[in-house]
Parts: structure tokens; C-alpha cells; sequence
């Protein structure tokens, strides 16, 4: 089973030829579940099940911008509206959740993308105690991944409450001493960002098992970590991808 999560941004600079670039990589990579965030565009949102052949999708509120596609049924769905808001920000942050089924066996899939300022740390460890508690209120499962774009790096508190509840960050664990820098300033496009922004990971695909559908983690890499012969990236993110067999 692969697994994708992207932080799209958003229609910004050239996004047609980036989202060509985005669906080649798809095809590439054949996942049978993708998450993305920053898709605020709806009637593109619901144009992507026929463009990535993934034909089960849950994409519940443009203003989240989160988008949850499956090769596999989707079973379940909801989202939660993340009640902690940070300062700075005019707009909420969600996180949403779908329940797909892999033969006999459901996997929940979460995505979400927290607040993004580095010094904003604590509005980030209030917004993911809130999913925890969500997550948590889904009942228990033996096979669940969460993705998305936390804005925050692997030594940061958030991040630490969420390792601290049994979550498996699937990066560190095969390349424990690789940064992994889904935000870096050879990209251009994180380079000409509104706010400089250091070069650390800020992705990820974390996962609890009960060595069912997610048995072994074969592998966690970065993706669409390299321009294209146009020189141009995807996205001002790297995505990830996670395998599991």
C-alpha cells in the first residue's frame, strides 16, 4: 500500500504546468491513497478523481482546502473545524477523516494542515491536542495514518504530543539521521516565500499498526524533491511518500 501527502500550494505562480507536473508524479507512483492540502479550488478539487484515476474522494469544505483521494471504498468520513486559531491567522485549519476499506480490513486516513508560523508553536500544540481528541473519539482502530503539512519540526512540541500518543513518524524511522527537508530554499518557490522560513521537515506520514493492512513499513522518501526540465518544482513543498506491505 503507497501512500502520498503534498501541500499543493494553492493556485500560485505557474499551477497548471505545477499540477501537470503533480499527475505525471501520480501516475509515476501509483498510490492508492493521496493527501493533499491547499486545494481551495472546488470544482478543480472534484475534476481530480478522473485525473488520477483514484475514484473515491472526500473533499468536505473548500475553506479547508483538504482533500482525502482512494483507490479503495471510502466507508466513513467526517472533519473537525479546529477550534484554536492562531492570532495571525483570519481563517481556521481542519483536519479531515475518511475510513476506507482494503479487502476486509478499514484503515482510517486523517489529514490536516496546522497553523504555519515557526514562533507560533503553541497554538499548534492546542490544535493538535484537538485532533488527538477527535482522532480518539473515532473509536479504536487497528490501522490508522495521519498526513499532512503540521508546519512544525520533528523536535517541536506538537510533534512530540503526537509520538507521545503511539504515532510512528514514517520518515525518522527509515532515515533517522537524513533532515528530510520538505521546506527548503533550493526550491524557489519555498525561497521567494512572504516570510524566510528555514529549511527543515515539516510533512509527514505518521501511522499506528496492528500489523494488519499496515504490516511493514517498507519505505518513506521525499517526492517532487527535484525540478523538472523546466527547472520548475510542483509545489513550494516536497511531498512524501510511504509504502507499506
Amino acid at each position: 500500500m503507497k501512500v502520498i501527502t503534498l501541500n499543493t500550494w494553492q493556485e500560485r505562480g505557474p499551477w497548471e504546468r505545477r499540477w501537470e507536473i503533480i499527475l505525471q508524479g501520480l501516475e509515476k507512483y501509483r498510490p492508492e491513497v493521496v493527501c493533499f492540502q491547499e486545494v481551495f479550488n472546488e470544482v478543480w478539487a472534484v475534476s481530480l478523481p478522473n485525473k488520477t484515476g483514484l475514484p473515491y474522494f472526500y473533499y468536505p469544505e473548500s475553506p479547508s482546502g483538504l482533500l482525502i483521494l482512494s483507490k479503495h471504498p471510502i466507508i466513513q468520513t467526517d472533519y473537525l473545524r479546529l477550534p484554536t486559531q492562531s492570532p495571525t491567522e483570519t481563517y481556521f485549519r481542519y483536519l479531515i477523516y475518511a475510513a476506507i476499506l482494503i479487502g476486509d480490513n478499514p484503515v482510517r486516513i486523517f489529514n490536516t494542515h496546522l497553523s504555519w508560523l515557526p514562533e507560533e508553536g503553541i497554538f499548534r500544540e492546542r490544535q493538535a491536542s484537538e485532533m488527538l481528541d477527535f482522532i480518539n473519539s473515532k473509536g479504536l482502530s487497528k490501522e490508522s495514518i495521519m498526513m499532512g503539512d503540521f508546519n512544525a519540526p520533528p523536535t517541536a512540541n506538537e510533534i512530540m504530543m503526537i509520538k507521545a500518543q503511539g504515532w510512528k513518524d514514517s520518515y525518522t524511522i527509515k532515515h533517522p539521521d537524513i533532515p528530510g527537508c520538505t521546506w527548503a530554499n533550493d526550491n524557489p518557490f519555498a525561497a521567494g516565500s512572504s516570510h524566510v522560513l528555514p529549511d527543515r521537515r515539516i510533512d509527514y506520514i505518521f501511522y499506528q499498526s496492528q500489523e494488519i493492512s499496515l504490516k511493514n513499513l517498507r519505505e518513506c522518501t521525499m517526492i517532487w524533491d527535484k525540478p523538472e526540465s523546466d527547472a520548475l518544482y510542483a509545489s513550494d513543498h516536497f511531498g512524501l511518500l510511504a509504502e507499506f506491505n
